[in-house]
């Protein structure tokens, strides 16, 4: 059977992992995150700057502890710094803020 998750867009799954983070749908109670999140590993470079910085905002109000992911998405954003409006950029330091890694 093909994976479905190839299927989604990149703006989709950000934008179902922020409407989850929007509703708190905690990853401790729901799957929906957790699936969400993993999908959007193979799509980071697809991702648009609003995009970017909704992954990141939604991982951090979630308390998502999913550090690759995280990582890649801040990586691709310091890529596309200068893409990004100063709204983005303060939902990135924000949720960066809110993260601490062990």
């Amino acid at each position: 059977a093909e994976d479905s998750s190839k299927s989604v867009t990149a703006r989709e799954l950000c934008s179902a992992l922020w409407a989850c983070a929007k509703i708190q749908l905690l990853p401790d109670h729901h799957q929906l995150p957790m699936f969400l999140a993993k999908s959007l590993h193979q799509r980071v470079g697809d991702c648009k700057p609003q995009e970017l910085a909704n992954a990141v905002w939604a991982i951090a109000r979630l308390e998502l502890k999913d550090w690759t992911l995280l990582e890649d998405l801040c990586s691709e954003a310091a890529e596309r710094t200068p893409e990004m409006s100063s709204q983005h950029l303060a939902n990135v330091s924000w949720a960066l803020g809110r993260l601490s890694r062990p």
